[in-house]
């Protein structure tokens, strides 16, 4: 064997491996090994990709994939809705006009994540403007179910927090687009 070869063959050799231990330095899961993670909270706390699911999934390098579980228990919690339509007159006066009150709607809405990335649901309010839904805990929002800039567009204002075993009241307002 050439002197020069065994040299060049062991710096390429250690070139590769520190390489290696270079890139696995830099990898989310170095200090915890990917064998060591078991949970969708452990996956995240990695700092591994959360997909946009619902529940959401996190996934390893080694392909497992993890699901945020929702409730062990199965609780869930309602949401009971009021859909108002609104303005009905072109112009408020002071003192209000009666005839011009928000009136109830009927209508075609979905119920999405907080930040209204994915829709969860599709539901309608009945003719009194009601509702009601089941859903696990956690943060939603309502919209129409139309994401378009359409009038009238019903949205309501504040992410719902739905509790366990507990009911949420919201009022959904539709904006007529009169003005």
């Amino acid at each position: 064997m050439n002197l020069m070869t065994k040299p060049s063959t062991i710096l390429i050799t250690l070139t590769v491996v520190l390489y290696t231990l270079a890139l696995s330095a830099c990898s989310p899961g170095f200090l915890k090994g990917d064998n060591d993670i078991n949970s969708f909270e452990e996956c995240a706390a990695a700092g591994y990709p959360i997909m946009e699911t619902y529940p959401d999934q996190c996934r390893a390098p080694d392909g497992r994939v993890f699901v945020r579980e929702l409730q062990a228990d199965g609780s869930r919690g309602t949401i009971l809705g009021n859909v108002l339509l609104g303005p009905t007159c072109p112009v408020v006066q002071n003192p209000p006009d009666p005839n011009c009150t928000d009136k109830p709607f009927q209508t075609d809405l979905v119920l999405t994540t907080a930040d209204q990335s994915r829709v969860l649901q599709e539901f309608s309010s009945d003719i009194y403007g009601k509702f009601r839904l089941e859903f696990p805990p956690g943060e939603y929002a309502i919209r129409s179910a139309a994401a378009a800039n359409l009038f009238p567009y019903c949205a309501n204002s504040e992410p719902i927090r739905v509790g366990a075993n507990s009911t949420t009241e919201v009022t959904v307002y539709c904006d007529t687009g009169i003005r």
